[in-house]
Parts: structure tokens; sequence; C-alpha cells
């Protein structure tokens, strides 16, 4: 009996070993290479990230040790069963991220058809299996002390090569910055300007084009509209909310020689809009959720520059771990992962009190909101953007803005039409429409969940100071390029007609930038040199950028 255990401490050693390293790879390297490669769509940031991972690392540690030296002290032919299960797991968790994440659905809010991934399943368990096989074959052949030694071998070797890729990943992806940037509250978002009101209300993802057949199968939409201009040949910039946002606001195209959240805090600054907003007197509200801003309260009437902070480090843990398990875990677990973003970002609080709540872009709370909240009065002029979830997946509403299971995007399309109308009659319930700019739209179009292309035709209808006629559609060849000079012609009062240089009929080259969902470190260049919404005329130029 003596003879056939060996010291605990010596054979313990790849159960330590191997807890660190598993729960190394969960708790601190899966959440930093998530973060750090998606920074921008994370409103925390490492100095919040890493002292809860670093605190659940080392209790899972400690916990998987605790475990072993129990299981160990009651029976050590178990032991050795559960450490080479232990470390076929890590090996499989590692080999999953590293070398089999491609092709993962995209994090961007959509309902996912698990069995669409079926070869993603297969290929999963086949991994697990056939590790936990050779494992244990291993152990049977080699005896416990070889394969114990090559445990500590290659746990040591993973991780090492996990601690310092986690360095390198911090150094290369700047994540050592704070994200000292103001966020979005509700305050005044009702206030509304005696002397003159500028609202942009965009909704995310709306396509010009089936805007248009809803208008055409339903002429009462056409009276939502009424005094208002409906561009219907307009080009966006870029096919994604991320970029597009900062260019309608500032204009200034984002071509991957820096950082991205540099270049938005830049945007921002020398936004010729916002200055000349700030330089006529108003009160500029920017109502969306995750935009990041720099110098919040030197410009914006509802950002706060109170940082947020997570309301229970041990959710964040939780869910930190399944963010990890979005590349690591195996395939019949990431359904669960999937969720993580979206409850991570329900943890975020402010670290003070404040008296107004974060701004969210949910549809369905703003409707309410409209017949709910009074309109409130100032003698300042008043600049409000409003970003709107729209019909962003997942499909989720009728026509009449009731939540509904398996909606469909054109009944989305339709439930941003009854939230514009019930805003715009409380505008004019509150005597406020006549003396408001007022420009209804998209940051893109959209061509269905698995295309990133036709996505370069959003839809624009703009209404100048005391406009009042039918609904007109202009189909002058515009784009999101123009919108800055657009934008100084209707404070000076040019009606809706009259707000842009190129007229119907026109032929114009215009500039989109297109990439894929998460890997705008490339952008190709293409030219529309024909209707907005026509893929056949949208031709690389032959220009690329990339970041490096």
């Amino acid at each position: 009996m003596i003879k056939d255990r060996i010291s605990f401490i010596k054979g313990a050693r790849g159960s330590i070993l191997c807890s660190f390293a598993f729960s190394f790879l969960l708790f601190i390297y899966g959440p930093l290479e998530m973060y750090l490669t998606n920074q921008d769509d994370f409103w925390f940031d490492f100095y919040t990230l890493f002292p809860v991972s670093l605190r659940a690392f080392l209790i899972f540690s400690a916990a998987c040790i605790a475990l072993f030296l129990g299981i160990y002290v009651v029976k050590i032919q178990l032991y050795k069963i559960t450490l080479c299960i232990f470390f076929a797991a890590f090996i499989a968790s590692y080999i999953q991220g590293t070398f089999l994440s491609n092709g993962l659905p995209p994090l961007d809010g959509r309902d996912i058809d698990w069995s669409a991934y079926a070869s993603g399943y297969r290929t999963s368990v086949i991994l697990w299996l056939s590790i936990c096989i050779s494992v244990m074959i291993s152990l049977k052949k080699s005896g416990f002390i070889r394969l114990n030694r090559f445990i500590i071998l290659i746990t040591s070797l993973l991780f090492l090569l996990l601690g310092i890729s986690s360095i390198l990943l911090c150094i290369t992806n700047n994540g050592f910055y704070r994200k000292n940037i103001g966020i979005a509250t509700t305050k005044n978002q009702f206030e509304m300007s005696t002397n003159q009101n500028f609202i942009i209300l965009l909704f995310d993802t709306i396509d010009a084009d089936v805007f248009s057949a809803l208008l055409e199968s339903n002429p009462e939409y056409r009276e939502v509209f009424r005094d208002f201009t409906y561009y219907d040949n307009t080009m966006g910039a870029y096919p994604f909310t991320k970029m597009s946002i900062p260019f309608i606001l500032s204009g200034e195209w984002y071509e991957n020689k820096t950082a991205f959240n540099f270049y938005q805090w830049k945007a921002f600054d020398h936004s010729p809009l916002l200055n000349e907003l700030s330089d006529r007197g108003f009160k500029i509200g920017i109502y969306d959720q995750a935009l990041s801003l720099s110098n919040p309260n030197s410009r914006y009437d509802n950002i706060t520059d109170i940082p947020a902070t997570v309301s229970s480090d041990l959710e964040f843990a939780c869910y930190i771990s399944q963010l990890s398990g979005i590349k690591y875990a195996p395939f019949f677990l990431k359904p669960l992962c999937y969720e993580a973003p979206e409850k991570i970002n329900a943890l975020k609080r402010p670290t003070e009190e404040t008296q107004y709540s974060y701004f969210k872009w949910a549809n369905l709370a703003f409707y309410i909101e409209i017949f709910d909240c009074d309109t409130t009065f100032t003698n300042d002029n008043v600049f409000k953007f409003i970003h709107l979830e729209g019909a962003h997946l997942p499909h989720r509403f009728d026509k009449t803005v009731r939540l509904i299971e398996n909606g469909t995007y054109s009944q989305d399309v339709e439930a941003c039409i009854t939230i514009t109308s019930g805003y715009l009659n409380k505008l004019k319930l509150s005597n406020v429409y006549d003396n408001s700019i007022i420009i209804i739209m998209s940051d893109h179009g959209y061509n269905g969940p698995d295309s990133f292309e036709g996505r370069q035709h959003p839809f624009f209808l703009v209404k100048g100071l005391n406009e009042a006629h039918e609904m007109n559609i202009d189909h002058a060849p515009i784009s999101y390029e123009d919108l800055q000079k657009a934008y100084t012609r209707l404070l000076a009062g040019n009606k809706s007609d009259d707000i842009f240089d190129y007229k119907e009929g026109d032929a114009r080259e215009r500039r989109y930038l297109l990439y894929q969902y998460y890997t705008e470190s490339h952008m190709d260049e293409y030219l529309q040199h024909g209707e907005a919404g026509d893929l056949t005329t949208l031709l690389p130029s032959g220009r690329v950028f990339d970041r490096h």
C-alpha cells in the first residue's frame, strides 16, 4: 500500500499546475482576449475586468486544489482518474478556442439557429472524446508517474504561453488605457426649446428599399411623414453601427489609421455639426447607450462622467467565464455563453448616486416614455441625437410596437414608423414641432442576417423649420458624406429640398467602406456608380485599409 502511493507533495504537482493553468484560461486569458480584441463593444475597461478576473482565478484555483486534495485523501485511484479528466478538459478547451473558433455566429443580438452549426457540434464532441480517451489510455499503458510528468510539462508550458500571450495582448491592443468616458443618461430626454430645436431620431438597421416598399403598400404612412422630404437614393458610409454613427455626426472617415476609440473621440471633438451647435448656444443631448465620448461635461447636457462599475462582482465573475466560453467551451455549452454580453451589460451601474438612469436604446421603453413622460421647456436652443434599436436583430415587434415571438424585419420597420408617429405627435401637442429641424434616419441598411453586403442604403427623411407640405420623395444621389453641409443649411433656415448640392438626375460616384462584422481591421473601398441600393453598380476601387 505504501509502495503504491507517492508522496502528496510530489504527486500533487500535476493537479496544482493543472488547476492554475485551467483557471487562468477560464478567468484571465479568455476574458482578456475577448475584451482586448473587442474593446469598443464593452463598457468596462481593464481596471474593472482584471481585479475580478484575478480574484475568480485565485478562488477557482484554490477550490480545485482543495478538491484534488480531498479526493487524494479518500482514494488515490479516483484522484488519478479525476486529474486525467481535468487535464483532458483543459487541453480540449485550449484547442477548441485556439484552433476551432472560426465560423462561430457573431455577437450581434440575432436569434441563433444552433442547429445550423451541426458540424461544430460534431467536431467538438470528437475533439473532447478523443483527448479524454487518449489520456486515459496513456494512464493505463504508461502509468501515472510518467503521465503525471507529462501533465506537469504540458501545463507548465501552456501556463507560461498563456501568461506571455496575455501581456502581449494588453500591450499590442493598448489594453491599459482607462475608459474615462461619459455615459448617456435620460436627463432632459423630453426637454424641448420654445425657440429652436434640432432633432436627429436615428433607428438602427432600416433599409431604404424596405421602407419604400412599405410606403408603396401602406399609403397612410405618407401622412406620418407629412412635411418631410424622403431622399430615397441615399448612400451610407459603413455597413455597421460602430463606424456609421461617428461619421454621421462628424463627417470624419475612419480608415484604420489609429485605434477606433481615439478616432471617435477626435471625430466628436472636431465635429463641424457639434462645434456649430456649441457656437450657437445649443444644449446638446446625445442619447446613445454605446457611444464613447471624451470630456463629456464640457459639451453634452445629458452625459455623465461618473464612471460605471459592476453591481455584483460574483455575477460579473460568472459572466466573464461565460464570455471566455464563447471560444473555449465545448460546442453544446456555447448557446449559454452567448448570453454573457447582455448579462454583463445589465450589471452596469454608476459608482455614485445619480438621479438619472442610463439611457437604453430599447424601442419599447422609448415608445412608452413618449406617452408617460411630460415635455418640459427651456428658452435655450436644443439639439437631440436619439439612437434607438430600430429594426436591429432580433426581430421582436409587430407594427403596434408589441413584443412578439418570431417577428419579421418588415414588422420591425413598421414598429419604427409607429414610434416616429408617436414622437412627432408629442412634438406637435407640445407646440414645438414647427420650430424644430427633424431628421429621421438609419445608420445603415440591411440585407438579411447573414449578409454584410447590401447594407449601403439607409433611409433618410428631413423636415426644416416651419415646413408644411405633403410628403416629398426626392431621388437625388446624396451621400452621408454630404450631411455636414446639409446640417449647416438646415440651421440657416433652408427647407428640406434645398440642403444638398446634388439634384435628381445628377450622376456622381459615392464612397463606401465595406468590412465584415468583428473584422473591421480590414476595409475595402467601394464606389457607387448607380442607384444607392444597386449592388451591381457598387464596385471596388482597389483601395484597402488595414490596421496593423
